[in-house]
Formats: structure tokens, C-alpha cells, sequence
């Protein structure tokens, strides 16, 4: 998901292992959240894998669409 999106995602979120409204070390750091988007990028095209869009025409995808998705990827592989 775009850097962009995961910031406005974890902006007002509580943190997930205290509940406090501090963000974890990773989530902190944005030279950590771009370095990680960019490898998983490399490493998707490098293994031909594909890719499932969370952001379509600037707009967050809900969770189930993303499921449908994945669910309709899958399926075509079984």
C-alpha cells in the first residue's frame, strides 16, 4: 500500500500492543515504512507474483473488496 495511505491509516490509531495512541517503533519511522513498501515492491516483480491494489482511483479499497480479490486470485491457482 502507498506510504501515503499506511500515514493516514495509522495517523489516530492506538498502538496495537499497548493501546496507547503512540505509534510503534516501525510506524515512526518513514524511511522504514518507504524502504519496506519498496522492497516488497522489488521483491513482487522479482518473483512474478502478483500484486492486489488496496488503493484504486485515489480511494482506499474496503476490506472485503480486497479479500473478493485476493479470494478470486487464489482460486484461479487451486
Amino acid at each position: 500500500m502507498p506510504i501515503e495511505y499506511v500515514e493516514k491509516l495509522i495517523e489516530n490509531r492506538k498502538n496495537k500492543f499497548d493501546a496507547n495512541s503512540q505509534k510503534d517503533i516501525h510506524e515512526r519511522d518513514e524511511k522504514h515504512l518507504i524502504d519496506s513498501y519498496n522492497t516488497a515492491c522489488e521483491i513482487s516483480k522479482e518473483y512474478g507474483w502478483d500484486e492486489i491494489k488496496c488503493v484504486k482511483e485515489g480511494i482506499l479499497r474496503t476490506r472485503e473488496d480486497i479479500g473478493e480479490e485476493i479470494f478470486k486470485h487464489v482460486e484461479e491457482l487451486l
